[in-house]
């Protein structure tokens, strides 16, 4: 089967190598032809050592021949040199000389009848290959030739080509020493606008100083609007003639409370008389029936503080009974109740511009139910510090943005923290607690306003206090 499918490949590749010889001796050959011919000698070459393996295989028969007819050589010797003695030597050689003797003379001949065959067909693929060799060169050489020709045409053109070269040349040099200038030019601009830009960013700093001095004016304007507003309450309500009904009043927060009690201590003065008299009729307008009101009351603080019952302790010694342990559940409720209340009034209050503080000390004085409003002296604010007081402000100043930068970075780094745990709850859980500590963050910022006020008050009187 290998014979005849190398026969078939031997016949095709020279059938392929004579028509390309034929063809290459009319025009050059083409980049395909020239692969074909190459792949024509690489199968040339692989079928040569094919014949030359089996040129050698038959040079091994005769020499394993010959090798074999050695022990019959060497026994006649051996028996002629006997007669030479004159000793008696066998006639016959035994069979298994004769018998090796034959099989080696049958190697020597099947291979060199072999050799003779073979290296015709090793003779056959030299010959092609070397033919195709032949082929491939002499088109080298033609496509060489055509090359050189190519190239002279080029260099013919290339003489032109080199004086067009040499007037852009000349031309560009004039270019670039126009573009040089140009560059000069574009340097001088460059500076120019480097200067601009300085400029511009010199006007944008003034600006942003000047809107900041603004926003400071505006921001101290507005602080003196505050600061300086007089404690009145004004009876605000919407009557919708639809409904028939008031659905809107300025004492709307307060109306939740209305059945607390509340105590209104006044200082002897004409103005607290009628802030509180606001606080009065405020409240009585909101539905509360339970007012207490308490002129010329003396020891009361500049401004109003909001001060629910708050006892010294919430529990007794009966805690464990029944009656301990509901005297305990209603103190908590009666706390809770006049705590949220105190809240709502002085938020209130705020709501006017009004100086308000949530006072917190136990007030076991006044009932379970009860607030008391202490509503003192408009309160002395200072809007400019005097040169006496500049130094001091300065250092309040600074100590006061200390510490708002750092309940700012301690806030931001709680709320950073808080947020890697909510990451591993499932999600519903963590919009719902990201909601909730959305709440409470909104909760200590109103705490906060609660206590503090946006006006600086100038040594707040207090006749409780002694005077150094």
């Amino acid at each position: 089967m290998n014979a005849v499918t190398n026969a078939h490949i031997c016949l095709l590749n020279d059938f392929i190598r004579r028509a390309l010889i034929l063809i290459s001796v009319v025009t050059p050959l083409s980049a395909d032809a020239i692969k074909r011919l190459e792949d024509s000698r690489e199968g040339w070459q692989h079928l040569r050592s094919h014949h030359f393996s089996d040129l050698l295989l038959m040079t091994e028969l005769v020499a394993i021949g010959v090798i074999l007819e050695g022990p019959e050589l060497v026994y006649e010797i051996v028996q002629l040199v006997r007669r030479w003695h004159k000793k008696l030597a066998r006639e016959h050689p035994p069979g298994w000389i004769t018998v090796v003797g034959l099989l080696g003379w049958a190697l020597v001949s099947v291979g060199v009848a072999g050799e003779f065959w073979v290296d015709s067909w090793v003779n056959t693929d030299d010959d092609n290959i070397q033919s195709i060799n032949i082929t491939l060169l002499r088109d080298a050489y033609s496509s060489a030739s055509a090359a050189h020709d190519i190239a002279q045409g080029a260099s013919d053109i290339a003489i032109p080509a080199k004086e067009t070269a040499e007037k852009a040349k000349g031309e560009a040099d004039s270019a670039k020493s126009r573009a040089d200038a140009v560059g000069l030019q574009a340097t001088a601009l460059d500076r120019q606008l480097s200067a601009a830009k300085q400029d511009v960013a010199s006007a944008k700093k003034e600006l942003s100083s000047a809107e900041a001095a603004e926003k400071q004016e505006e921001q101290a304007l507005s602080d003196m609007a505050v600061c300086l507003a007089p404690r009145v309450i004004p009876q605000n309500s919407y009557f919708n003639m639809t409904t028939k009904a008031v659905e809107l009043s300025s004492v709307d927060p307060l109306r939740p409370h209305s059945g607390l009690q509340a105590i209104i201590d006044v200082a002897q003065d004409a103005e607290a008389r009628r802030a509180a008299s606001y606080i009065e009729r405020s409240l009585r307008a909101a539905g509360w029936r339970k007012i207490t009101v308490l002129w010329n009351v003396d020891g009361l603080r500049d401004g109003v503080e909001v001060v629910p019952w708050n006892p010294k302790e919430l529990g007794n010694k009966e805690l464990g009974t029944p009656e301990g342990d509901a005297r305990l559940q209603r103190n908590l409720a009666a706390y809770r109740a006049v705590g949220s209340a105190a809240d709502a009034i002085v938020d209130w209050l705020h709501s006017f511009n009004w100086y308000v503080t949530r006072g917190n000390g136990p007030n076991p004085d006044i009932p379970p139910d009860a607030i008391e409003i202490k509503v003192g002296l408009y309160p002395p604010v200072e809007l400019t510090p005097s040169p006496g007081e500049l130094p001091f402000a300065e250092i309040d100043a600074e100590m006061q943005k200390s510490r708002e930068e750092a309940r700012e970075k301690a806030e931001r780094e709680e709320d950073e923290k808080v947020e890697e745990i909510y990451k591993t709850y499932p999600p519903y859980m963590a919009a719902k607690a990201r909601a909730e500590w959305k709440q409470m963050r909104e909760d200590e910022k109103r705490n906060e306003e609660r206590y503090s006020q946006p006006c600086r008050l100038i040594n707040p009187f207090n006749p409780a206090l002694p005077v150094y």
